[in-house]
């Protein structure tokens, strides 16, 4: 067990992320099983993002989550494919961030409804945030009454790719840099 599992409650409560992320981390009782059976990955994202895991792979993640969802984009439509290649170019290290972000612009004018929203979210993740998206997209796709349930399994399939992408260990040593930067870890 590491350090951070013993101050965890602390921790958290200095990251300063929010309710619903908290609680997401108090359920569990290490970060690292937290981590490891998240099911939703706007929250796993947030985390990583928070403690400083490099943005590129914040970036991959989005990228293949909102990858996932381009089946929902109307044929024809290029721009939401062409956002995701651009920001992975960028977390890759062959495309400047603006054109990231022209991208991301493009690609958010695409196509109506929550389809081309997911679709956006990859670009939109360029510049750091993304999780929601897989979830729009497939939940647009289902009946009403299958909402809830397509709602979790998008999550979870999303949390799974974002685990191929931020293993626990990349977040645990960003977080105890984060810690030991802030004065919660003691040696």
């Amino acid at each position: 067990m590491t350090k951070v599992s013993y101050q965890f409650q602390h921790i958290v409560s200095r990251l300063d992320l929010g309710d619903s992320i908290e609680n997401w981390l108090k359920s569990s009782p290490t970060l690292e099983s937290a981590w490891n059976s998240a099911q939703n990955a706007e929250n796993m994202l947030y985390l990583a993002g928070k403690v400083g895991v490099d943005q590129k792979f914040l970036v991959f993640s989005a990228c293949d989550i909102a990858e996932s969802v381009l089946c929902l984009v109307p044929d024809g439509e290029i721009r939401p494919k062409a956002a995701i290649d651009t920001a992975r170019g960028w977390a890759a290290g062959e495309a400047a961030g603006e054109a990231a972000r022209a991208a991301a612009r493009a690609a958010a004018r695409a196509a109506a409804g929550e389809a081309a929203w997911a679709a956006g979210a990859a670009a939109r993740a360029a510049a750091g945030a993304a999780g929601e998206a897989a979830w729009a997209a497939r939940a647009a796709g289902e009946a009403a009454e299958d909402r809830n349930q397509a709602h979790r399994k998008s999550l979870a399939d999303s949390a799974e790719i974002v685990r191929r992408h931020i293993c626990w260990e990349m977040v645990e040593a960003r977080l105890v840099l984060w810690a030991a930067g802030d004065g919660c870890l003691k040696a």
